[in-house]
Formats: structure tokens, sequence, C-alpha cells
């Protein structure tokens, strides 16, 4: 949920979820690790998992924007090509017309 959170708000940020995610997995390892009660263990175990699964959905939704900036940069590449091709090739025709009709 944490996830959905960050990609869809711009007040938290992915380096913010990052670090939670490191104090919890910190704090699972010293505290969690080496308790005796097993219900302290579930939650910080529940509470690093979670916070690594929300560092997995900032990297994912980084990854596709990336892509989706990049399919963007090849795309209006890709029109300015066409763009310059259909120019070319109304100079030529044009060209070759004022060629015949000067015959």
């Amino acid at each position: 949920m944490e996830g959905v959170v960050v990609v869809l708000s711009s007040g938290v940020t992915r380096w913010t979820v990052i670090a939670l995610a490191v104090a919890a997995v910190a704090l699972y390892v010293t505290v969690g690790r080496s308790t005796t009660r097993q219900t302290l263990h579930d939650i910080l175990w529940i509470f690093a998992f979670s916070q690594a699964l929300a560092v997995i959905v900032v990297i994912v939704s980084f990854i596709i924007s990336w892509i989706a900036y990049a399919l963007a940069a090849l795309l209006a590449a890709v029109v300015l090509v066409l763009l310059a091709v259909d120019r070319l090739g109304d100079r030529c025709r044009r060209s070759v017309d004022s060629v015949r009709a000067g015959r």
C-alpha cells in the first residue's frame, strides 16, 4: 500500500521509502531475530518485509517511468524522421515536376 502512495503522491519521496526500508530491515536484523518474544519477532518481520516490498514498487515505478520517457523520445525521433522524409519527398517531386514541365 505504501508503494502505491509513493507512486501516486509527490509528498513522499522514493528516498523516504528506501530509508524507512533500511531502518526496518536493520531493526528486524538487530532486534527481531534475537528476541525471545514470538509476537515481536513476527511484527518486526512483517514490518521489514512490507518495507522491502515498498522498495520493490518504487524501483519498478522508476524503471517504468524511464521506459516511458525513452519511448516518448523514440516516438518523437520517429516523427521527426517521417516529417523530414515527407518534406524531402515533396521537394523531390516538385523538382521532378519542374524538370518535366521545362521539357
